[in-house]
């Protein structure tokens, strides 16, 4: 089986979270689940679907395909209260 080459992106870098599955993203819970989190960074903008689980503070994310399941792409920790609301970066 094959996957498509995943989006260049920097690591390390905070892009700024503008939605969780469509919403502006309000609290930690909002990451829960399977979801699609649209960002922007140095790289543009994107959109990260995955899974997620809370861990220390941060929700860590786990990259995904399109569909939010199957290989792992790589791994994005969401940090909460900037002043832009929520950061996510890459591991």
């Amino acid at each position: 089986m094959t996957y498509p080459t995943p989006e260049l992106v920097a690591s390390g870098v905070p892009y700024t979270v503008r939605t969780v599955n469509d919403r502006s993203p309000s609290s930690m819970s909002d990451f829960d689940g399977v979801v699609a989190v649209a960002i922007e960074g140095v790289t543009g903008a994107h959109v990260i679907h995955g899974t997620s689980a809370h861990a220390d503070g941060t929700v860590r994310l786990y990259e995904k395909g399109d569909d939010g399941v199957g290989k792992d792409i790589r791994t994005w920790d969401i940090h909460p209260g900037t002043p832009a609301g929520f950061t996510a970066t890459t591991r």
